[in-house]
Formats: structure tokens, sequence, C-alpha cells
């Protein structure tokens, strides 16, 4: 008899996103096809004038999500990334409000260290934002998308040196909802 162990113990649930790092979709150049699951340590090819946006999160403030379905041309994958932030935080909501029309290519780190990616050329993912003001005072930020194939995986979790040039617009870390 032989056993195959899969999956991981005694770490932080992977589902939480700790940092995303979001670049308009018409600054990538090409991204991995369908097939590849995995992305090089040379990350996306991108144009000399992109920028990533990074935004830090709270530990379970962030979500991604992916479900799956079948279609007549094959398996559609439905794409998500989800936010409860601040709703006092000035910065996020005007940078947000000013990009809703942008689509995205969505990179982050989850509270384990590993990374991903989603968002095709062309078809990126869209931001949408949803303000609370009674009681509690939250936004929620999506991030949304159909796809041919799951998240790709990033062979390394170090995106500050996969994508050194960012302006952080929001840092949860330093404050609270």
């Amino acid at each position: 008899m032989t056993e195959q162990v899969i999956g991981r113990t005694g770490r932080p649930a992977a589902g939480w996103v700790a940092e995303l790092w979001l670049i308009d979709i018409e600054h990538v150049l090409d991204v991995p096809t369908a097939e590849d699951a995995l992305v090089g340590d040379d990350g996306f090819p991108l144009s000399l004038d992109a920028q990533a946006t990074k935004i830090n999160f709270a530990f379970r403030t962030c979500s991604y999500q992916e479900t799956s379905a079948d279609a007549a041309d094959g398996t559609i994958f439905s794409l998500g990334i989800e936010a409860v932030v601040s709703g006092q935080d000035g910065d996020l909501l005007d940078w947000a409000t000013a990009n809703l029309r942008r689509r995205w290519l969505a990179v982050w780190r989850d509270s384990n260290n590993w990374g991903y990616a989603a968002g095709d050329a062309g078809n990126g993912l869209r931001l949408s934002l949803e303000r609370n003001v009674g009681g509690q005072n939250f936004c929620r930020l999506k991030l949304s998308g159909r796809s041919w194939h799951t998240a790709w995986r990033l062979a390394d979790g170090d995106l500050d040196t996969l994508l050194p040039y960012t302006q952080i617009v929001y840092d949860s870390l330093t404050d609270t909802i």
C-alpha cells in the first residue's frame, strides 16, 4: 500500500489574501496560457509605463473565491477577490472610485506566502465598490471575472521582487474598521 498526502496542516487558512497588487490590464503585454498553471520567476511582461498598485489587508478581511461550471466550450471559472475595509479611508475610496472602469491583472499573496494571479490580457478583472455608511461605516471592494482557466500560482511568493514599482494606496495594518 502506498500513501498519498495532499495539503498542509498547522498554518493559517490559505484563503485569506494578505497583499494585493493591481496592474491595469492595458499595460500587461502577455499572460500565461490556459495550460500554464505556474507563472515563473520572470512574472508578467509589462509595458515600460506600467505601475502596480499595492493594497495590504489585515488578516481575515480579504478573501479569494473560485468556482467552476461546465459550458458548451469547456469549463468556465468565475474568479473573485473581496475585501471589507474601513469607510474612513478617503485615499482608498478616491482611488477605487477613479479606477472602477479599468480592468485589472490581480496578483496576490495569501497568508501562507503563496502567490497567485488572475486576469487575462484584454479582459482583466472588474473592480466594484459597495459602501455602507451606517453603524459600521465600511466599504466592500470586489474584483471579479470569468476565465477558461483557474488562477495561476506564482513560483515565487516574493511579490515585492516580482513587482518592484508599486504605489501603496491602502494599508489596513495601520487602519481599522
